[in-house]
């Protein structure tokens, strides 16, 4: 559980390193403020595109193989970014280290597997809390690397990491639980084509992407253009102290336990991996692609006003779905 905890977080951490270099990777390669806040936009749309594409591979094949291979070429694409001196070589870079992030989602999917019924929800809770972390000290930690080196450390250091921690998880997975006499493995195909069906066939399932969807809409409005803000005058704060702002969401992390320990009491339900975060991150993608045209537009002001839009729209989105279960 550990192990996958490390792998989920290390894994997501990866998209988001960026965050707090944004300046730096703007300056450095003399690119515009939009376009190198693109780099966030199309990380964001691998990894959208790897949900659809990618996760269901992991019903199909050994999940103890397929991490540590998906790890490896993770490390692979990191240092392909870290080497990037163009926007081009950049943005396939992004998109490469965004979809290979989908190992975290993997690695949860993997724990619930290993886990006895009983416990399933706390152990999903605790790897998530380890994807939790990724996500929020990721900047940070890119920060600091980047005041010691400049805006590549942070990815020549990841992709070293995720080299060790493969071969760490070569030796380490243990075997899933074999399948029941007669439970066959749907095909590629099958496996692709059940996320979109499962949207459009359960209601509750799709409220509930909608507005976690709209939630992280607003996560990306104001992480995406937040180290333009800080680092340009009056605050002009270094990337270290930029890093130090995704501090801030670490009660996320406790949240994701105590939500896994109420599954295991009946208070929550399973959904597909899948199809809820390609929701997700669709309107996550919507919001960096906004975002970016704002900020640009009319600064800061554009980017508050973006936020409370998909903000409210998260809002609406929970009134709704308590209306129709009342309804129900």
């Amino acid at each position: 559980m550990f192990l996958l905890a490390v792998t989920t977080g290390l894994s997501v951490a990866a998209m988001y390193y960026a965050q707090s270099l944004l300046d730096e990777v703007r300056d450095a390669l003399g690119l515009s403020t939009g376009t190198a806040g693109l780099l966030v936009t199309v990380t964001q749309a691998g990894y959208l595109a790897a949900l659809i594409l990618l996760v269901p591979v992991g019903d199909l094949v050994a999940r103890r193989r397929l991490i540590p291979a998906l790890v490896a070429a993770q490390a692979l694409a990191l240092f392909l970014l870290a080497g990037a001196t163009s926007a081009t070589q950049l943005m396939i870079a992004g998109v490469a280290v965004g979809a290979l992030s989908v190992t975290a989602q993997i690695g949860v999917a993997f724990a619930a597997s290993l886990a006895a019924d009983a416990e399933r929800g706390r152990v999903v809770g605790t790897v998530m809390s380890g994807l939790l972390l990724g996500i929020l000290l990721a900047r940070t930690v890119a920060g600091w690397l980047a005041d010691l080196g400049s805006w590549r450390t942070p990815y020549w250091v990841a992709g070293a990491v995720q080299l060790l921690l493969c071969a760490v998880l070569a030796l380490c997975l243990p075997a899933e639980p074999r399948a029941g006499a007669g439970a066959g493995r749907p095909s590629y195909r099958e496996a692709v084509a059940s996320v979109p069906k499962l949207l459009r066939e359960e209601p509750l399932l799709r409220r509930r992407a909608l507005y976690g969807a709209a939630s992280f809409g607003a996560f990306s409005v104001l992480w995406t253009p937040l180290s333009f803000l800080l680092s340009d005058a009056p605050y002009d704060y270094s990337t270290g102290v930029i890093g130090l702002f995704g501090l801030l969401g670490l009660m996320g992390v406790l949240a994701a336990s105590l939500a896994g320990r109420a599954a295991d009491q009946g208070r929550a339900g399973q959904v597909t991996t899948a199809a809820y975060m390609a929701t997700y991150f669709t309107c996550g993608l919507a919001g960096s692609l906004a975002v970016t045209t704002a900020y640009s537009a009319g600064g800061w002001t554009a980017v508050s006003l973006t936020g409370a839009a998909f903000g409210l729209a998260a809002l609406a989105l929970v009134g709704w779905d308590a209306v129709v279960a009342r309804r129900g």
